[in-house]
């Protein structure tokens, strides 16, 4: 059976509970893998060639990254390493941030935005749907970031997931997440574990 570490708040988060989002992706990955929740950062250290795919819901934001140096080396020399919403907040660490391949800068007020795939990209065939998000916004992008998934706001269109090939392993972010309301969607578990098998493929 595969491995995965999952990194996320139980105690106190600012703002995007662990609570819930952990029970979607037991559902979405249980059968196939053994998980391990943790919110421990400090726990990073122990990834190894042997943890099949890291997944960040952390949401600890501005403060050091206990166990950076363990989570840049899994996926440099091999790992799979997937972001969810606040999970890019592992951008606390220079070095983590350019693993990941863009930077969260600000979202304006949430409200009902529309998110789509890349035509012709990993997500393509995928369902668009809709729904009350916070419309993450990012800079400092990798320039060889492959955009997997967009969203409309106003009438224009922003980024909201891409994939990136990091050293020997592999990196994906998609923006989707603030509530599990959007982890309950269908389609946006079927963007999950089609970047999921991107990611171990």
């Amino acid at each position: 059976m595969k491995s995965m570490l999952v990194l996320g708040t139980y105690t106190n988060p600012p703002y995007h509970p662990l609570a819930g989002v952990d029970e979607i992706l037991k559902g979405l990955f249980g059968r196939d893998f053994k998980i391990r929740f943790t919110e421990d950062a400090g726990e990073l250290k122990t990834l190894s060639p042997d943890t099949d795919l890291f997944i960040s819901y952390y949401d600890v934001w501005r403060q050091s990254v206990p166990g950076a140096d363990a989570l840049e080396r899994y996926v440099l020399e091999g790992g799979r390493m997937l972001a969810l919403h606040n999970g890019i907040a592992l951008q606390s660490d220079e070095r983590l941030m350019k693993l990941l391949g863009g930077e969260f800068t600000h979202h304006p007020p949430q409200e009902v935005i529309r998110f789509y795939p890349a035509k012709g990209g990993l997500l393509d065939g995928c369902e668009a749907f809709a729904i009350s998000e916070e419309p993450y916004q990012f800079a400092s992008l990798a320039q060889d970031i492959t955009p997997v998934l967009y969203y409309t706001y106003k009438g224009d269109s922003y980024l909201a997931g891409w994939t990136r090939v990091c050293g020997k392993g592999k990196s994906a972010y998609l923006a989707p997440g603030h509530t599990v309301e959007t982890f309950r969607l269908k389609p946006y578990q079927d963007m999950i574990l089609k970047t999921a098998a991107w990611l171990l493929a």
